[in-house]
């Protein structure tokens, strides 16, 4: 007789359901989130959206992720969104590592910020800053989300507490 096949997986890039990958999506019991309450300031070219990067409490050896870095946090977008960010901030500094990834599985673009190494120690308090353009075909975080939805990652991948219906609150630009 003949055994049966393993089953197949996905490749790892291509995970059904945001953020379409392999890793811990579990958002209880790691020590990071992005607060609600969104700072927004704008220019006659610009609307900034800055998120703080809060405590959110965990328990060391009991929680898997709990001692988890802050390597990386995913958006998810479309293409059409691409010319609209001008800018990425981790607190005043310029961030060149922000890029656009296409999900060939699930047919998703995701807005990746990367690269901020953060750890328990730096990452309280810390804020991220998005910079649309206004001219851009998506100005403002409710058009540039395709939903109100993010990922952070630690470097290593294996931790990506995911996040939904997140912000709470309405945004006004």
């Amino acid at each position: 007789m003949i055994p049966p096949r393993p089953p197949t997986f996905p490749p790892p890039n291509n995970i059904p359901g945001f953020p379409w990958c392999r890793c811990d999506r579990n958002s209880f019991g790691v020590p990071y989130y992005l607060n609600d309450n969104v700072v927004v300031t704008e220019n006659a070219k610009y609307t900034n959206y800055t998120f703080a990067i809060e405590e959110k409490g965990c328990t060391v050896g009991q929680d898997p992720c709990c001692n988890m870095d802050l390597w990386k946090i995913d958006f998810p977008t479309t293409d059409g969104c691409r010319a609209s960010v001008s800018d990425v901030f981790l607190n005043t500094d310029q961030r060149r590592s922000p890029q656009f990834e296409y999900m060939p599985a699930s047919e998703n673009w995701l807005y990746k910020i990367t690269n901020l190494g953060l750890n328990l120690d730096t990452a309280y308090g810390a804020t991220v800053t998005l910079q649309l353009s206004k001219s851009g075909a998506c100005p403002t975080l409710d058009t540039f989300l395709k939903q109100k939805s993010y990922a952070i990652f630690s470097k290593n991948n294996h931790c990506c507490p995911t996040y939904m219906n997140w912000p709470a609150i309405e945004m006004m630009a």
